[in-house]
């Protein structure tokens, strides 16, 4: 999954889809320009310490081409054990 906002490669956590930093929330310092998605979300930016850090956006998961099982697509039902799978067209 990749996050719609930022495009980058969002993982499963016991909290749901996070960014890869942990957090669900991209942040971005406006004295510095830090930005990151650490977890818990800073009140201070770690680079520069200032508190005028702000959220960007929250996670939202988008499937992409590598979360798709192609056989899986065409499938009607679940095959049964022994059965052989073949492509439908």
């Amino acid at each position: 999954m990749t996050c719609h906002w930022c495009g980058e490669r969002l993982i499963w956590s016991a909290r749901g889809w996070v960014h890869a930093e942990g957090g669900h929330y991209k942040v971005r310092c406006n004295r510095c320009g830090w930005t990151g998605a650490p977890y818990p979300s800073p009140t201070r930016c770690p680079a520069c310490g200032a508190a005028d850090v702000y959220d960007l956006h929250c996670a939202l998961p988008v499937p992409d081409a590598s979360d798709y099982d192609p056989w899986e697509r065409h499938a009607t039902h679940r095959l049964a054990a022994g059965q052989m799978r073949t492509k439908v067209t």
